[in-house]
């Protein structure tokens, strides 16, 4: 036997997945201010790093699925590959992308004109899932001992 939704269930259902976003949308703030934003790439805790760069991934794949944003083409897009000398350059760009997806107007407001700022999201989000990406690779491959790097 199926059960059927009701406008209840539905409503339920929304309500559910908007605190699930909320809390995704905190978690992410937080894990910003307290494992990317003071790291310095000379403290040499990368096992905290990758971990925190994990669960950015997760919850970011999440709000992804939950609230798809669409993507304006903005010319050709730049792989770049996990060189662990980058990591001091990428850090701060992963941070700027979480304060600038947390903050973009459209996940609070919803306007018939936030076409912009909702591409604007997209790509803040699809660069914290490459950077964050990117971030954990480095982070993990720093974080074993220098034998078994090779």
């Amino acid at each position: 036997m199926s059960k059927r939704w009701t406008v209840a269930d539905q409503q339920r259902e929304q309500r559910r997945i908007a605190a699930q976003i909320t809390m995704d949308l905190e978690r992410l703030a937080q894990l910003e201010a307290e494992s990317i934003a003071p790291i310095s790439v000379k403290s040499g805790d990368y096992k905290s790093l990758a971990r925190a760069t994990a669960e950015i991934k997760e919850r970011a794949l999440k709000i992804k699925y939950s609230l798809p944003f669409p993507l304006k083409v903005k010319g050709e897009k730049v792989r770049r590959e996990a060189d662990p000398s980058q990591l001091a350059s990428i850090l701060p760009k992963l941070s700027r992308a979480i304060k600038s997806f947390i903050a973009n107007p459209s996940l609070r407001v919803n306007s018939p004109n936030d076409a912009e700022l909702r591409a604007a999201a997209g790509h803040d989000m699809e660069g914290i899932i490459k950077l964050s990406e990117i971030i954990n690779k480095i982070a993990k491959v720093l974080s074993k001992p220098l034998v078994a790097r090779k």
